[in-house]
């Protein structure tokens, strides 16, 4: 199933726990997606998949490419708001 962010943000955890539990969560995923991802090779980078959302065939490759750009995309809401707020 597709991921539901709207949804997700309302579960208690999201919205009363302290936020070093996201922050701590999220340096681990990372941290082991890069150890995944600097070991695939290219022919792995090729594998694919149908994503559910839009059953369109996506490959390997183009899957971390679009994590990375909405990564950064994130990244870049969180710290525009810092900034204007002075943090």
């Amino acid at each position: 199933k597709v991921y539901q962010e709207k949804e997700w943000s309302n579960l208690i955890d999201a919205r009363t726990a302290p936020i070093s539990l996201s922050l701590s969560y999220l340096t681990a995923l990372h941290a082991k997606l890069v150890y995944l991802l600097k070991r695939l090779t290219p022919e792995d980078m090729v594998n694919s998949y149908i994503h559910p959302d839009g059953n369109v065939n996506v490959s390997v490759a183009e899957n971390i490419g679009k994590y990375a750009w909405h990564s950064n995309h994130h990244f870049a809401h969180i710290k525009s708001l810092a900034d204007r707020m002075g943090w």
